[in-house]
Order: C-alpha cells, then structure tokens, then sequence
C-alpha cells in the first residue's frame, strides 16, 4: 500500500517548475540535479511514498526526455534513477511504472554512443531484477530491427528475463520471445549468436516439450 507520510521532504513544486521547461544549454543542470535528488530518495521507504509514485508518473514524459537527450551526463543520471527506484521498490516498480521507461530506454540502445547504450542496457536489466517483466515483449518487438547494437541489447534483455523469471511467469509471452531465441541462434552478430544459445539452454529447461517443437 502507498504511504502518504511526509517523512521525506521533497520539493515537488520546485523540481516541476525544472522538470516542466525544454532542455536548453542553460537548464539541464538543474534537471540533472532533480533527478539525482529523486535518485537519492529511492530508498524502501519513499519508493512506496504516494506523493512520491504520482511525481514519477506525472513527469514520465520529462523522464523520457532526460533518457532520450544528447547530453551523455543527463542521460545517465536518468538511467541512474531508474536503477535506484527499481532496486528500492522491487516489485512494485513493475505495479507502478510498467511500462514507463522501457520504451525510452529501448530506444537510447539503438544509438552509436556506447557509454549511453551501457548504461540503458543495465538500468533495463535493474527492472526485469527488480521484477518486471515489462521489457520483455517489448525487447522482442524490437528485435525486428536492423540495428545490431539494439538487437544485442534486445537479445540480452531477453535472456536475462529467461534467467530470472519462473517458467509460469514466462508463459504468457512465449510466443514472443521464442522466435527471437530461434533466430538469434543463426543471426549474424557473434554477440546475439552466442546469448541467443545461452538462453535457449534455459528455456529448454524451463519448457522442456516446446523446446522440441
């Protein structure tokens, strides 16, 4: 259940007055100082603090703008905070915010810049930790791309899911994720091959009669 408390002061009036304005040359420090000050309250606590969640879901589209920017400090900071709050809600990450960040996210893993699509990858890989499962068919979606960087990043998502979540959680987007195991085994990257293998080890394991199939 959320928590109203105040226990946690947060200037919520002053972080939206930041949050709400385009990014400029001039504000996103001021962004960037928002979102480690959130990240610095993701602790059990106020990860479950009403005012807090409505904050988050009310500021998705800033959050995503902070994802997708070009300024590779911001962008961390904002794949730091996702980090922070899946860990600190476990999951109730996935309750709340299902589908907020992944499709940001997704989309940062398609860029050249390494260091961005590094941290995405590990901020997507702190939700399906946490206990989402929300990227998954999402990553499966966007397997279907020609970029090999998104389609690594896709393909890892993919497996960790397959690690971390039961069979009976698995379930229901099998027929998402097994053609993506099923053509990574033959893709063209090494780096997809290779995961794409690893994996369906596990889920041959997990699914036993449609591994045959």
């Amino acid at each position: 259940m959320l928590s109203s408390s105040k226990a946690v002061q947060l200037n919520y009036h002053d972080f939206n007055e930041v949050l709400k304005e385009p990014e400029t040359e001039h504000n996103w420090a001021a962004k960037e100082t928002v979102l480690k000050t959130l990240s610095a309250a993701c602790h059990s606590s106020i990860a479950q603090n009403h005012d807090f969640v409505v904050f988050i879901k009310n500021h998705r589209k800033a959050f995503a703008e902070c994802l997708l920017t070009e300024r590779t400090r911001l962008s961390g900071t904002a794949c730091e905070l996702v980090e922070k709050l899946s860990t600190a809600m476990g999951r109730d990450f996935g309750v709340h915010f299902p589908d907020l960040f992944t499709g940001p996210l997704l989309k940062v893993c398609a860029r050249t810049n390494k260091v961005m699509v590094t941290r995405s990858v590990k901020a997507l890989n702190s939700m399906v930790n946490a206990g989402c499962v929300a990227p998954l068919p999402k990553a499966c979606q966007a397997f279907s791309t020609n970029n090999k960087s998104l389609r690594i990043a896709c393909i890892g998502i993919v497996a960790t899911c397959v690690a971390h979540f039961p069979s009976q959680e698995l379930e229901p987007y099998l027929a998402s994720f097994e053609p993506v195991l099923k053509e990574g085994v033959s893709d063209a990257a090494p780096e997809v091959r290779d995961t794409s293998r690893k994996s369906f080890k596990i889920y041959a394991e997990k699914f036993p009669d449609r591994s045959q199939m």
